[in-house]
Order: structure tokens, then sequence, then C-alpha cells
């Protein structure tokens, strides 16, 4: 059976944080309701990456790739400087998405 969400609650904020709020929300694909929902819960409501962004990750999973390629072509042990790049090529994709998303955040309260 499912919850029926009949309790109503009203918060104010000035023009600047509603637009905020709705753009935040729709990069989320949640309504503006659901997206408060889940940040008064605890919860982090997850962005959609753009067209570009999706691109470029889908670059950056290639080249690393092609990095593992080349690491297993040449005997992994003797080429560390191929296996040390790949350790970069991951942090950096993992602290792009991480920058991506304060980058929005920020963006969208300033």
């Amino acid at each position: 059976m499912e919850l029926r969400r009949n309790e109503k609650i009203t918060f104010r904020c000035t023009e600047l944080e509603k637009d905020a709020l709705a753009e935040q929300a729709a990069r989320c694909s949640l309504s503006v309701s659901e997206y408060c929902r889940s940040l008064s819960l605890g919860g982090r409501p997850r962005e959609r990456y753009t067209e570009e962004e999706r691109q470029l990750l889908r670059d950056i999973a290639q080249l690393k790739g092609t990095l593992q390629r080349l690491n297993n072509y040449f005997g992994g042990r003797q080429y560390r400087e191929v296996f040390e790049v790949l350790s970069c090529v991951k942090s950096e994709s993992l602290n792009l998405t991480s920058f991506t998303f304060d980058l929005r955040l920020a963006a969208a309260f300033s």
C-alpha cells in the first residue's frame, strides 16, 4: 500500500533562494518538493550530468582503458610510470565529479 503524503510544510525564502532550489531540483530531475524532502531527510540528491560532462567522463574512461592495456602489454612491473598515470587518471576523474557538483552548488547560490 502506498503511503499518502497529506501533511504540508511551508517555509519562507527569498526569490533568489526559490530560483536556486528550482534550478537544483531540475538538475536532479526532481520536483522542488521532492528535492527539499530529500535534503531535509538527510539525503543528497544526485545531479544528472550534462551531455558535455558525460562525454568528458567517457573520454576519461577510454583513456583509463588505454593506459590499462598499455600497462598489461608491457608487463606491469617494468613500467610503473603507466600504473602511476593510471592512478592519477582515476583520482582526477573522482575529483572532477566532486568538483563539478561543488561548482554547480556554488553557482546555484551565488
